[in-house]
């Protein structure tokens, strides 16, 4: 007789599963999430039991709906602010993921960060970072927005190279950024040993220009030599709202959570 193996939860993380993404705790004064996290985690191919690091994790919303999407993945979160780590894990035990997700508070700057993780043994490692320049923004009076908005703890680079030490030979880089900026991307992917693979632009209606691009990258040295697949998503329909490709490709925006940063 074959043995049941589904995984038995309360009803509080039953329920709040199926709220998800609403009901989240989040730090005082902290960036509150957008539809950016979630547009992220439906970009992903989530492998049945693969291995997910999100780099910058705040309250855990990528890796839980990463999670919510294939519960048998395993995640690690790395946060720089404490408060913000404390809401992943509460957020994780609320949803019945305490077991499936792992926070640790750390910069990635930190050499000893992997004396906590396991080098080269991600399958995914997915990245939403701060991507506003000091120089060209208002900055918030609240220092932990401003960490999660502004380029101040080690910018683009230091999570491309934290991508590259994190996946296996086979593992994929998921990072989203401005489009405007998708140079800069390029050269920081290089200079870390990341080739990208397939870009998706990010409009928010037909008619204008996109101003953030979805970008799967990996290990650079393998036999590919094809400029990566673009394709284009518009997140918004014409009457307001999103659009049905959006809701199609990200569920989770069901929820209408969008925000703006």
């Amino acid at each position: 007789m074959r043995e049941n193996t589904e995984e038995i939860l309360p009803l509080s993380a039953v329920a709040a599963r199926s709220l998800f993404p609403r009901g989240l705790t989040q730090a005082k004064d902290a960036f509150r999430f957008s539809s950016e996290s979630l547009l992220l985690a439906s970009f992903a191919s989530l492998k049945n039991g693969g291995r997910l690091l999100d780099l910058g994790t705040g309250c855990g919303v990528t890796a839980l709906a990463a999670l919510c999407l294939e519960p048998s993945l395993r995640a690690v979160g790395v946060e720089i602010q404490a408060e913000s780590a404390q809401a992943a894990k509460r957020n994780a035990a609320a949803l019945g993921f305490a077991d499936a997700f792992r926070i640790i508070n750390a910069d990635l700057d930190d050499a000893r960060l992997f004396e906590r993780l396991d080098a080269h043994s991600f399958d995914l490692v997915l990245t939403n970072p701060p991507y506003r320049q000091p120089e060209k923004g208002r900055l918030p009076k609240s220092r932990s927005r401003r960490i999660a908005l502004f380029e101040e703890s080690g910018g683009l680079d230091i999570f491309c190279r934290t991508a590259y030490k994190s996946l296996t030979d086979s593992g994929r880089f998921l990072i989203l950024y401005p489009a405007a900026r998708s140079d800069e991307l390029a050269d920081a992917l290089e200079k870390a040993g990341l080739v990208p693979l397939r870009k998706l632009f990010l409009r928010a209606r037909p008619e204008k220009a996109a101003k953030l691009v979805l970008t799967e990258a990996e290990i650079a040295g393998k036999t590919r030599k094809n400029r990566p697949r673009e394709d284009t998503l518009v997140l918004h329909a014409a009457k307001g709202g999103f659009s049905s490709e959006a809701l199609a490709f990200c569920p989770f925006l069901a929820c209408n959570t969008g925000r703006k940063r």
